[in-house]
């Protein structure tokens, strides 16, 4: 299960009902490439932005307007306010599930990678130190 680096609201939210994890791996829209990893959490937290915010985000528009960037500060803030509960994925209103969002700011680039020739005993205890299944 993966992301692209841009991603609409919709897809993400797919991801997040069809799924567990809690990291995503993100690659590039155009070469498929791995650039990183995005968490669930940073996910849920972009979701939970006021619908407004989400709208005014979105690469396909016709607007000549840079989107608005959601600096981590407005996404606490707006975070503290709403109470995501048992039921993690935010709403987001059906219009909005086109709306492709720039993830990149979001994605941590640094990943912990695991190479091929690499201990399976070392690995277990990698996945296990970071609570990953």
């Amino acid at each position: 299960v993966t992301v692209h680096e841009h991603a609409s609201v919709g897809s993400l939210i797919q991801k997040l009902k069809d799924t567990r994890h809690n990291c995503f791996p993100v690659l590039k829209m155009e070469t498929e490439e791995f650039c990183g990893t995005i968490s669930r959490h940073g996910i849920e937290l972009i979701l939970s932005q006021p619908h407004s915010v989400l709208a005014a985000s979105d690469l396909n528009s016709k607007s000549n307007k840079r989107p608005p960037t959601l600096e981590w500060e407005q996404v606490m803030t707006m975070k503290e306010r709403k109470f995501l509960g048992r039921n993690r994925t935010p709403h987001v209103p059906q219009i909005l599930h086109g709306v492709v969002l720039d993830l990149s700011r979001w994605i941590h680039t640094s990943p912990y990678t695991v190479r091929e020739d690499f201990a399976l005993s070392e690995t277990y205890f990698l996945m296990r130190g970071l609570q990953l299944r």
